[in-house]
């Protein structure tokens, strides 16, 4: 999903909820790419609210707790957007 397109699209009439991979990034990925897949979505999409950074609707058995943990502390780091 483009979603730097989606926020241009539909970014001001509803909320985004996802866009950190959970298929390759969260179960194979270095805690440095997990902090700048936060920042990246956070870059594309958070200006003037309406995003909730998540994996998907769940967290799979095959992601990497440890990655979980990173992209939480991103958020929390990152997170403040204007």
């Amino acid at each position: 999903m483009a979603l730097k397109k989606v926020k241009a699209y539909c970014g001001d009439r509803l909320c985004i909820l996802g866009n950190i991979d959970c298929m390759e990034l969260l179960p194979y990925g270095t805690p440095h790419q997990v902090k700048k897949a936060v920042q990246q979505v956070i870059k594309d999409a958070g200006k003037g609210g309406g995003l909730i950074i998540c994996s998907s609707n769940t967290l799979h058995p095959g992601v990497n707790p440890d990655n979980c943990i990173v992209m939480f502390e991103a958020v929390k780091t990152y997170g403040v957007y204007k």
